[in-house]
């Protein structure tokens, strides 16, 4: 019986489905785990069409089935790669953004949290629109909407490279930023942009200081 040869979790797979088989008269691409004489445990696929005879009435089934060890091994892979990259991103000191062509903010790490001195919860409603962020060049005068580097990226589909801006927080203070924009590209359009950047502040006012002094 296919119940002998499968594992515990498919044998519910399977004592779900059949009914489903019997009623409508074909599954497609149910995975289950098969047992083999030796005691290894392939995945595979299965694909079924009932048989009936000419009442009407199951008799059978014709089956198709596919290994899909491979396909498993690839995903099993890339969640671990998806894993080790996540963690990288989010322990970085660089601030990273992913914007989409409409403004929305798809991704952002701790860093840029930290350093926009925004909540996960603020980050989480905030858009790229002048209603919600205060931006200027490093002299302090206002930069219009247009000339932003996120805003610039998304228009041109060009990379910024450590253009410097000045971004008021929340509590009202400035940082200085260095921040770079690369475009990400969905076919011919621009379908958003990543961006990075670091606090400077500091090493602004430090170099200010020193042409003051002399």
């Amino acid at each position: 019986a296919f119940g002998d040869v499968v594992t515990p979790a498919s044998r519910e797979t399977f004592s779900r489905t059949f009914p489903e088989l019997q009623d409508t008269g074909a599954i497609r691409d149910v995975e289950f785990e098969l047992v083999s004489k030796t005691g290894e445990v392939r995945p595979v696929s299965i694909s079924a069409t009932a048989v009936r005879d000419e009442h009407g009435e199951f008799v059978a089934t014709r089956s198709s089935v596919f290994d899909i060890t491979q396909r498993k091994a690839t995903e099993l892979a890339l969640r671990h790669s998806e894993a080790r990259l996540s963690a990288i991103l989010h322990t970085v000191a660089e601030g990273l953004l992913i914007v989409s062509a409409e403004g929305e903010m798809s991704f952002w790490n701790p860093a840029a949290e930290r350093l926009l001195g925004l909540t996960h919860e603020m980050m989480a409603g905030q858009r790229l629109t002048p209603d919600h962020w205060q931006v200027r060049d490093t002299f302090g005068n206002p930069l219009p909407f247009d000339q932003w580097p996120v805003t610039r990226g998304l228009r041109t589909g060009r990379e910024i490279i450590g253009e410097q801006i000045r971004v008021q927080r929340p509590g009202g203070d400035d940082v200085t930023l260095s921040i770079s924009v690369a475009p990400l590209w969905d076919a011919s359009r621009v379908s958003g942009v990543v961006a990075s950047f670091e606090d400077i502040t500091a090493a602004v006012e430090c170099a200010r200081a020193v042409q003051q002094a002399f």
